[in-house]
């Protein structure tokens, strides 16, 4: 019998992680996309995204305290400065900022800040 009761309240503990892994997963991977729209909106000039809302649904679903979408902004903002335009003559001197801004989606130091986040979460 107490075989039994040890091996529920391990699987329950196992299970109460898994679920707690992904959702921070989940969360994580929303609060990096929220960065990609704000390092797209910093990189572009043409007001592209003045009205999209998404970054506001984005603030809505990842669930974070208010102070982590300020750091991400920044981080996001740093980054985009750092576009430079092509030095392709047929781009005209344009910049290639989603392909930038994807590349920064995809970054360790990206996937290191959101990880860092994690004890920021709005509890549930």
């Amino acid at each position: 019998m107490k075989t039994i009761k040890l091996f529920f309240f391990l699987a329950s503990l196992l299970l109460s992680i898994a679920c707690k892994t992904i959702r921070n997963a989940e969360s994580r991977t929303l609060l990096k996309e929220y960065a990609l729209c704000k390092c797209v909106e910093y990189a572009s000039a043409d007001g592209l995204f003045s009205n999209d809302i998404s970054r506001t649904v984005y603030r809505d679903v990842s669930r974070y305290d208010l102070d982590v979408y300020d750091e991400i902004d920044v981080f996001s903002k740093t980054y985009a400065r750092k576009i430079q335009p092509s030095v392709i003559a047929d781009h005209e001197g344009k910049k290639a900022a989603f392909f930038e801004c994807f590349k920064f989606f995809k970054s360790r130091s990206l996937d290191s800040l959101a990880k860092k986040m994690d004890n920021k979460r709005v509890k549930e």
